[in-house]
């Protein structure tokens, strides 16, 4: 709900689109749009949760539906917020503009409210944290299963060293160049790593089917002695 208010909020910057700045349009190669996708990964990291998340659900089936028209919805907010902030600024300024999207609600005035994005900001925090805190869960959990550590303690040790590398991180640049890195790194995680773990799922699904077809073979021939 906080994030479809804040996309409503956006209502004076597409006034003030110069429609102008979309062409010439389908000029751009498929190695380019490759890399224009390849430059999203921060902003669609996220949806990979759900790898972590499936095997605690117990209708599997009743899962695919939702979970598609969620990533849908979000891919469309993504495409929304882009299209409006290219048509704002043009493709041309967009690179030198420092938080574009913070930028466009300072465009958006209220007679009583000077403002606008002070309260944008809290009310992203609002959002953000929820992901935060499952994100935490996820990677003490994981921490557990594969350390065989507590959950709590490898929690706490976790937000230790986060809250460590946060303090280092202070002005604009550090920021965005540890976006970068986490944008990478991500890529890897969410669209390459399922991709190598699928060949291996595939191979454990059918070494069992061999061992249980074996141990039957062996058994019936022990029988027929």
């Amino acid at each position: 709900m906080i994030s479809q208010l804040l996309a409503l909020l956006l209502y004076k910057p597409i006034e003030l689109i110069d429609w102008y700045h979309f062409l010439p349009m389908f000029q751009s190669s498929p190695i380019e749009l490759l890399k224009g996708a390849k430059a999203t990964t921060f902003t669609v990291l996220g949806f990979e949760m759900l790898f972590f998340l499936y095997p605690f659900i117990g209708d599997k089936e009743k899962l695919k539906r939702p979970v598609f028209l969620g990533i849908l919805y979000t891919t469309f907010i993504v495409l929304l917020v882009t299209c409006i902030a290219i048509g704002y600024y043009s493709l041309e300024n967009l690179p030198y503009v420092e938080w574009s999207v913070l930028t466009l609600y300072k465009s958006i005035s209220f007679p009583f409210i000077e403002r606008l994005d002070y309260i944008v900001i809290m009310m992203w925090i609002m959002v953000v944290i929820p992901a935060n805190v499952f994100l935490m869960w996820c990677m003490s959990h994981g921490v557990q299963r594969l350390f065989g550590l507590n959950e709590k303690v490898a929690m706490y040790g976790i937000a230790l060293v986060t809250l460590g590398i946060v303090s280092f991180v202070k002005s604009d640049a550090a920021v965005l160049e540890s976006t970068n890195w986490i944008a990478k790194i991500g890529f890897w995680i969410a669209f390459v790593y399922p991709f190598v773990l699928l060949p291996c799922v595939y191979l454990k699904k059918i070494h069992p089917k061999k061992r249980s077809s074996k141990k039957k073979g062996n058994g019936g021939g022990h029988d027929d002695a």
